[in-house]
């Protein structure tokens, strides 16, 4: 593989392909309270170094990216000590919104604003134009007087701000209106030299499949290496809808692809291989800057092809091109040319995290040319590179037959097995997800034991036992290793939802970005108070696991909420472990509260007593903080007071954990039990681990025994 660097760096429009994107390679597939469910932050702010916390929120100055949280805030925090409010600036006027009494400056005002994030000129006599908006306010500040009085909230008209072929200059100053919206060079007149790109493949960087505003199909995240995904931060604020919060998305400016944006792949250094045929492509980056402090030069990174050494762009400051947090950008790679079957991109930071929202790959071509010689030019080619064989073939759109996507899935017919897949045109919204071959998991029975694989617990079942499964997809021999203990290893126990022998009430799940690609949801009834006493009602799962390191263990999962927008609906379940000691520990004042009707075993003294449901030895175990559709760590006991739970086993030995149904539409992926670093005097010997190092969806599963 060989670079050809020219240095460029480009911000560009939204597109609409011409051709249908081709899967490159094998995609890697890779909460309600009801009656009382808390939306307390985590836990981890209970870290037993903590010594000083001027904002009192519970998160200690040296962990604390907002130290100075205001006192009606302090409650609901995250991890970094910040209130959703602390870490938006709308407007980017290095004034956050909590406290902004002008929350949309525009940008031309955004740096003379005083103490209340407001300019002067937020006064209704300041309004050049004349179209009732204050001219700070106002985004379209010379708007013509024929079209004053029909101006939106920004004080514009839609003349301003149209643009018909999406090239980034409006139709009022556009002199060329039918400039391809993917041209190389575009001028002030909105007009290019006729060469443009156009995309072969398209990668939802950290997130699931996706059609774009314009069209182009993005598949879900695969070909990565190292890396982690995050949501993104600031993409998020609270509302009060009849009288309950509800969480809200924040627009990302300069685009109509909020979903793909509103996440991304970060790190300090991540890279893509992607296997691709010999030849020249260029790579088309989607970014955005979202950090509530960020400002230029705080994020500052490289990217490279082949090895690190060989740079494509070099200091990419997101912050810097765009002006502000929250805007959609996009950036295109000097060319690169590979030669051994595969593109390799490295992204390297130099300050911060690199990172990454969606990634094209995509060619440069001229539209009065004909690219694949089948006798249509490129502007007017659907299949751009038609393969010569097919070329006897191909209609008025120059495709052949094998080059179309009958059943929009991604995927063209000639690497289509499964033809009909249901239409996806929805994602991400449905949960239909197609592999590389165009197949979706209820189009594919793996074992051939007549269940299709997304519901199919035992997908793996010998030949010889296909014949004699249940209705979980399970023979025999499987089900009697489905009540085999888990077994904890160096202070680690991983237990994947739909490994366990779950009763009805429980809904197998694909996709989501679960670690197995599958999860449980709780599909029963809703039992605030106590668990029901039918433990086939109640959705009892009972996991038999085995303890070789005794000690203090913490308790987490990994969920989410799946119905609704309300993070503290939907959120919860319940859990008993019949330990030696089984209750909630808050170290920040020293406090431990332990579950109702506790079983004979369980040694728990409580200090304060629980808040919210218990009973039978359950407590309720619910997530902390929104947004409500993505995957959490946070697992806290007592209502509006956060606890960690905690289990303490003696000895060596097998022990007995149960989950049971509480809140409709509560999904759990895994969960976890580890050694706590933070209960020293009771695990003085043996590993230890901490809340960070043992949530890891990079953990395999414990083996059984």
């Amino acid at each position: 593989m060989t670079i050809k660097s020219n240095n460029k760096q480009t911000r560009i429009s939204p597109q609409i392909p011409l051709v249908k994107t081709i899967l490159l390679g094998s995609m890697l597939i890779l909460t309600a309270c009801g009656g009382g469910g808390s939306n307390d932050a985590t836990s981890e702010k209970d870290d037993p170094k903590v010594i000083v916390d001027q904002d009192k929120d519970g998160i200690a100055d040296d962990k604390d990216l907002c130290q100075t949280t205001p006192a009606q805030l302090a409650s609901d925090v995250d991890t970094n000590g910040c209130h959703a409010d602390e870490k938006n600036d709308s407007d980017g006027d290095q004034l956050v919104d909590a406290v902004d009494q002008c929350p949309n400056t525009p940008t031309a005002y955004k740096d003379k604003v005083d103490a209340t994030g407001c300019h002067t000129d937020t006064t209704p006599t300041v309004d050049a134009d004349g179209d009732g908006v204050a001219d700070a306010m106002d985004h379209c500040p010379v708007t013509p007087q024929a079209n004053k009085d029909n101006v939106d909230a920004q004080g514009c008209h839609s003349a301003e701000v149209a643009d018909k072929d999406r090239d980034g200059v409006a139709d009022t100053i556009d002199k060329c209106t039918n400039t391809h919206k993917d041209a190389v060079n575009i001028d002030a007149d909105g007009c290019d030299d006729g060469e443009y790109y156009i995309t072969l493949s398209a990668i939802n960087s950290g997130r699931l499949e996706f059609i774009a505003d314009d069209g182009q199909f993005f598949s879900r995240d695969h070909s990565y290496y190292i890396g982690r995904n995050r949501d993104r931060e600031g993409a998020t604020y609270i509302e009060k809808e009849n009288g309950v919060d509800v969480t809200k998305y924040r627009d990302v400016l300069n685009t109509n692809d909020d979903y793909m944006y509103r996440h991304h792949k970060y790190g300090p250094k991540f890279e893509y291989r992607l296997p691709v045929a010999n030849g020249s492509y260029f790579a088309k980056l989607h970014l955005v800057e979202t950090l509530w402090n960020s400002e230029v030069g705080s994020r500052v990174f490289d990217v490279a092809a082949e090895t690190e050494n060989n740079k494509v762009l070099t200091a990419i400051d997101v912050h810097q091109a765009t002006a502000g947090r929250n805007i959609a950008y996009q950036a295109i790679t000097n060319e690169i040319s590979v030669d051994d079957g595969q593109l390799n991109l490295y992204f390297i930071a130099s300050t911060g995290d690199a990172m990454l929202s969606g990634l094209e790959i995509v060619k440069k071509v001229h539209q009065d040319h004909d690219e694949d010689n089948d006798g249509v030019k490129n502007i007017n080619d659907m299949c751009i590179f038609t393969p010569s064989d097919y070329i006897a073939h191909i209609n008025d759109n120059g495709c052949a037959p094998d080059e179309l996507d009958d059943d929009n899935d991604g995927v063209i017919n000639a690497m289509d097995n499964c033809a009909n897949t249901e239409n996806i045109a929805n994602f991400p919204t449905t949960n239909r997800l197609v592999d590389a071959n165009g197949c979706s998991l209820d189009q594919l029975d793996n074992d051939n034991d007549g269940k299709a694989d997304h519901i199919d617990q035992c997908d793996n079942t010998p030949a010889g036992e296909a014949n004699v499964v249940n209705a979980k997809g399970c023979s025999a021999s499987e089900l009697s290793l489905l009540t085999q203990a888990f077994k904890e290893k160096d202070g680690l126990l991983v237990v994947e939802m739909e490994s366990t022998n779950y009763p009805a009430g429980w809904h197998l799940k694909t996709g989501d970005f679960a670690t197995g690609n599958q999860y449980l949801e709780w599909n029963g009834g809703n039992f605030f108070a106590t668990p029901h006493t039918n433990p086939t009602t109640a959705g009892y799962i009972d996991v038999d696991i085995k303890i070789t390191n005794p000690g203090t263990y913490r308790f987490i999962w990994r969920s989410v909420i799946g119905h609704g927008t309300n993070f503290t609906e939907h959120n919860d379940g319940w859990i008993r472990i019949e330990a030696n000691n089984f209750f909630g520990y808050k170290q920040k004042d020293n406090s431990t509260v332990c579950p109702r009707e506790q079983l004979a075993s369980n040694a728990c003294v409580e200090t304060i007593p629980v808040h919210g449901g218990s009973g039978q030895g359950f407590i309720k175990l619910y997530r902390g903080g929104g947004p409500a559709d993505y995957w959490t760590w946070i697992s806290n006991v007592s209502d509006n007071n956060a606890h960690s739970l905690y289990a303490t086993f003696d000895n060596p030995g097998e022990y007995k954990l149960t989950i049971a149904g509480r809140s409709k539409y509560y999904g759990i992926d895994r969960f976890v039990l580890f050694r706590d670093s933070a209960f020293a005097a009771n695990n003085n010997a043996g590993p230890t681990r901490t809340f960070w190092n043992a949530n890891l969806v990079s953990h395999p599963e414990s083996s059984r025994e």
